[in-house]
């Protein structure tokens, strides 16, 4: 089985943390803890999102260690006319 966990659905529409990630954000957390669950119960996981390090860092590095079977991190570094264009 395959899950998804896109950071602007559970963000924006479940937890509605709309503005900044300050030091009250449920987002990071919630998405490690629905994360572990979801890779506990034998799912092959995506975690989708702008992921910023300073937010998300210390989660997902955490689930990576935990994790104990391959785990791949993708970046992509699309400009914003690439991005508009895919729109």
């Amino acid at each position: 089985m395959v899950g998804k966990i896109e950071l602007d659905q559970v963000r924006r529409v479940v937890l509605r943390e709309h503005g900044g990630l300050g030091d009250d954000a449920v987002a990071p957390g919630f998405i490690g803890i629905s994360a572990r669950y979801l890779l506990n119960a034998g799912y092959h996981l995506i975690v989708d999102g702008i992921l910023r390090t300073r937010s998300y860092g210390t989660v997902l590095r955490q689930l990576i260690a935990e994790h104990p079977g391959p785990s791949h991190v993708y970046y992509l570094d699309a400009s914003l006319e690439e991005t508009i264009r895919r729109h």
